[in-house]
Order: structure tokens, then C-alpha cells, then sequence
């Protein structure tokens, strides 16, 4: 019965965001760099916008095909953490949630597609489980890198507990990741934002500000983006932050009775909380996948290989 109290707030943010699509248009409900394409140049987060321009010249249905995507995996995210947090998390904790940035900055977009690799780890036969989990690493790298960062102790335990093949997999992939961060990759085209997105009323598209670091290195990336909006506005958002962190350490901790597992999710948390200056935004991604690492289906399927 508890989960049916989630079901109003599900109703509340489709309604929150059909109005924006339907209203506002397709680039008021969407961020821009889901429209980010390699049909246009853009090698970093383009798969979302790749196969929402493919599906839009088939249907053209593409923005309501990929939000209608993004509603459905919210809706099971949303419905799997409710799910463990009821029996875990206390009335007076759920109260805090409630009145924290999880809600108040809360923002639906693409990053949902980052739990991904939780259906195989939670779900796919062990025959195939490892391979199933690496291409999902692999797609939720090209919708968001911070991929890696999320599931780093997955991919250490594939280059260091799994069979050879996993192992040439995971460091190809690595290396590859890798290359792409140190180098730019290219001068953008735009074709879509300037052409055929205008053509199908969404303009305007590379003349916002997330278009100013596509394809930047990531050395580029810090200098130029990241640490001048962290040095400015970093005081906005650091005792919110740090709180719903404390609270989220405590929580893993306590759930897990793992050190190690507790010291990843505390590098995880300070990487997001320097490679990332949309805190408010991925306040509620944080605390969905503290809840899903730390329930037990999950970390038994991975936890057990290095004997914690």
C-alpha cells in the first residue's frame, strides 16, 4: 500500500512535463544536449539525440518518442527505489527527504537512462550477466559519461575477477573512454540544431549555453566551463549538498555494513560533486542509486566476487 503513495507524485511530474512538451515545445522539455547528435558532429551524450533525430525522420515522432521513454524508466526507477525505501528508511528521514534538493530541484531527463545497467546486474542469467552489464556501461557512457564514475567497482571487478574476453572488453572500452576525454574530438557540424530540428519548429538550439562545450577535451571542459560557475555560485549549493551527502554516506553505510562499498559511493559523491554543476539535478539520481547499490538484490550479484 505505501507505494501507492507514489503514484500522485508520478502523475504530478508527467503532467509538469506534458505541459512543457506540448506547450512550450519540444526544447523547453528537454535539455539541450539530448538533442545532441552524431548525425551533427557531437561525439559526447549523443546516443539520446541520435536515435530520437533516426525515429523523428521514420515517424516523426522523435522528442514524443524519447519523452515517453523517459517517463516509463522514471515510472520503474522511481517505483524499484520506493520499493527498498520503505522498508528502510525512517519517518523522520523520509520527512527530510522530502524538504531536500531531491525534491525542490528535482528535474526529469535522459540521466534516468543511467540505471540501465541495474537490469542486467539485478536481472540477466549469470551465463551472460557480465557481457549484458558492459553493454549497458557502454550506452549509459554515451548518454552521460559520468557512466564510469557510477560504475567503476562493476568494471574494476570485470578487468580483475572475470574471464579474458570480459577483460580485453572492459580495457578496450576504457581505453576508448579514455582517448575521448584527453583529445578533443572534432569540430561540430550542427547540422540538426540549425537545420532539420528548425524545420519541425525547434530552433534556437545551438545558441544556448550547453553548446558551449561540445566536443571540448576535458581538461578544456574544466577550465573554461566548470570551475568559473563552481568558483561563483559553488556557495549556493554547498551546505544543501554536503547535508543530503552526509545523510546518503550514512545511509549506505548502514545498509550495506561495507567499508568498502561506503568509501566508492563517497568518491562517487565527491567526483559528481566536482565534475558536476548541476547538483540540484542529480540530488534525486544520487540518492535513487545510493538506494538501489545499497539494497541487497543488487549488491550480491557483484559483492560476493570480492568477498565482502
Amino acid at each position: 500500500m505505501g507505494l501507492l503513495a507514489l503514484f500522485p507524485f508520478l502523475m504530478l511530474m508527467f503532467a509538469q512535463y506534458a505541459a512543457w512538451r506540448f506547450y512550450y515545445g519540444a526544447s523547453y522539455a528537454f535539455r539541450d544536449d539530448n538533442f545532441w547528435a552524431y548525425s551533427s558532429g557531437i561525439y559526447r551524450r549523443a546516443l539520446p539525440g541520435e536515435l530520437m533525430y533516426q525515429i523523428d525522420r521514420l515517424t516523426g515522432l522523435g522528442p514524443e518518442t524519447l519523452l515517453a521513454a523517459i517517463f516509463i524508466s522514471f515510472a520503474f526507477v522511481v517505483l524499484a527505489v520506493g520499493r527498498v525505501i520503505w522498508r528502510t528508511i525512517s519517518l523522520p528521514e523520509l520527512i527530510l527527504i522530502v524538504i531536500s534538493p531531491i525534491v525542490f530541484f528535482f528535474e526529469i531527463d535522459a540521466e534516468i537512462f543511467l540505471f540501465l545497467p541495474f537490469l542486467a546486474i539485478r536481472y540477466a542469467p549469470e551465463v551472460w550477466r557480465w557481457p549484458a552489464i558492459l553493454i549497458l556501461i557502454i550506452i549509459a557512457t554515451s548518454i552521460r559519461e559520468i557512466a564510469v564514475i557510477l560504475y567503476s567497482p562493476v568494471l574494476l571487478l570485470m578487468l580483475t575477477r572475470c574471464g579474458w574476453r570480459m577483460r580485453i572488453g572492459a580495457a578496450a572500452f576504457l581505453g576508448v573512454f579514455t582517448l575521448s576525454l584527453v583529445a578533443p574530438l572534432g569540430e561540430a557540424t550542427l547540422f540538426l540544431e540549425t537545420t532539420y530540428w528548425p524545420a519541425q519548429g525547434i530552433g534556437g538550439l545551438a545558441d544556448k549555453s550547453l553548446y558551449q562545450f561540445v566536443n571540448l577535451s576535458f581538461s578544456d571542459l574544466m577550465r573554461e566551463y566548470h570551475l568559473p560557475v563552481l568558483t561563483e555560485y559553488g556557495a549556493m549549493w554547498v551546505i544543501p549538498w554536503i547535508g543530503l551527502g552526509m545523510f546518503l554516506i550514512a545511509y549506505v553505510a548502514r545498509e550495506t555494513r561495507s567499508g568498502l562499498f561506503t568509501l566508492w559511493f563517497l568518491a562517487l559523491y565527491i567526483s559528481i560533486s566536482i565534475l558536476s554543476i548541476d547538483h540540484g539535478r542529480y540530488a534525486y539520481f544520487c540518492f535513487c542509486f545510493a538506494v538501489l547499490a545499497s539494497s541487497p538484490s543488487v549488491r550480491a550479484c557483484f559483492l560476493s566476487l570480492i568477498h565482502i
